[in-house]
């Protein structure tokens, strides 16, 4: 920075240093002590004056207390809840019923519907780009099922197709844990 522009910067941070001082000094004359139970206490005494001592508080007598119970009592209604045509308030909104997992909640394919082991593997078409597995089912239909598609009724699905064989796993829930399970379905010769 060249010395002008040192000296520019230097007034106008000694300007704006001013400027807020004389707004702060004009702000505290307008400004009086202020207190937050100061609203409506009569000036603070001034010389050797003693500050005013307010009147003790005289205790309520019982005909005072019932009589502003019973105005009370009349203000408010007792209220009686009343139960027909109403629900228990203290009874669960919905009770919970634990499903019990009844099988697949979604439509199934054709090699969905049957187990794993009621399927043949008959063919394997191997030298394409995707190989493909060709199964026969107990209706004695044929599937042609790729890799990662599902087969058969435990979740299973098709890892690997292999010259000669076809590797399946399978998701089998046992105890609350899945378990993973390799199977290998080879073609007869």
């Amino acid at each position: 920075m060249r010395r002008e522009e040192i000296h520019q910067l230097l007034a106008y941070v000694a300007v704006s240093v001013v400027a807020v001082g004389a707004a702060f000094l004009v702000s505290l004359k307008f400004l009086g002590p202020v207190g937050a139970q100061d609203a409506g206490a009569p000036p603070p005494p001034t010389g050797g004056e003693a500050p005013p001592v307010p009147p003790p508080i005289e205790p309520m007598t019982t005909a005072q207390a019932s009589s502003g119970i019973s105005e009370l009592e009349g203000f408010l209604e007792p209220f009686i809840y009343d139960i027909v045509n109403r629900r228990d308030p203290f009874q669960a909104y919905a009770e919970y019923v634990p499903v019990e997992d009844s099988g697949p909640q979604r439509p199934l394919s054709p090699a969905q519907r049957f187990e794993l082991e009621q399927l043949q593997l008959i063919g394997i078409m191997w030298d394409i780009k995707d190989p493909k597995a060709m199964f026969v089912d107990p209706e004695k239909e044929v599937l042609v099922l790729g890799r990662d598609e599902s087969i058969g009724n435990r979740n299973g699905y098709i890892a690997a197709i292999r010259e000669g064989e076809v590797v399946v796993v399978e998701a089998v829930r046992k105890r609350g844990d899945i378990i993973y399970r390799t199977r290998v379905l080879r073609m007869e010769r």
